[in-house]
């Protein structure tokens, strides 16, 4: 017999009281909504992504174990552990969970759940990076041709080639490349904030 799920059938998260060396008791839930699991994931990937316009390279912090632990103390646990304090007052607290030898006992509780918000932080890392390598496919696209360029045949091709890349990018159906399509506007080509001269120099 089929019946429908509604938010009033939802169980409260089981918590476990977890006892620290010097005797204070932290409360533990088991496991968050999925609302939450979202939240935590964003935050966690927001600070861990490191994005290098100049060098255009994405990579992924080191403090990455400081920021996951952190936002794991602040949704799982009920230590005021403020998201916005900064690097210092998140260090002072690590240190402190690791003194009181109650960091990893923490994560034993949370493990099941803990899982499935992992696999949301390694889905939003992709995501952030792909994102980030069709942002800079085409500006890198640019800059080797606008070096190859030498007369008005090879530039016309060359934009050619420039407009069919983008109208690629454009069918993945991604803002971000639809907002690098180039535009070639007296003598000028356009594209990411970007203006490039492709008139030959006189010098």
């Amino acid at each position: 017999m089929e019946f429908n799920v509604t938010k009033d059938m939802i169980k409260v998260p089981e918590v476990v009281n977890i006892t620290t060396k010097s005797g204070e008791t932290i409360e533990v839930q088991k496991w968050i909504s999925y609302e939450n699991k979202e939240r935590l994931a964003q935050i966690i990937v927001q600070f861990i992504s490191v994005e290098d316009d100049d060098d255009e390279v994405y990579t992924i912090s080191w403090r990455w174990p400081l920021i996951e632990a952190v936002g794991v103390i602040a949704y799982y646990t009920n230590i005021n552990a403020d998201l916005t304090g900064g690097f210092q007052s998140w260090m002072d607290l690590y240190d402190w969970l690791v003194g009181e030898e109650v960091l990893d006992k923490i994560y034993e509780v949370i493990a099941d759940d803990w899982r499935r918000c992992e696999e949301m932080v390694d889905l939003m890392i992709e995501a952030v990076k792909t994102r980030y390598e069709q942002k800079h496919s085409l500006s890198n696209m640019i800059k080797k041709i606008i070096g190859e360029v030498s007369n008005t045949d090879d530039m016309n091709k060359q934009i050619k080639m420039i407009q069919d890349a983008a109208g690629s990018l454009t069918a993945l159906n991604n803002q971000k490349a639809q907002e690098d399509k180039p535009v070639l506007k007296d003598g000028k080509l356009y594209v990411s904030g970007q203006v490039f001269d492709l008139k030959k120099s006189d010098k």
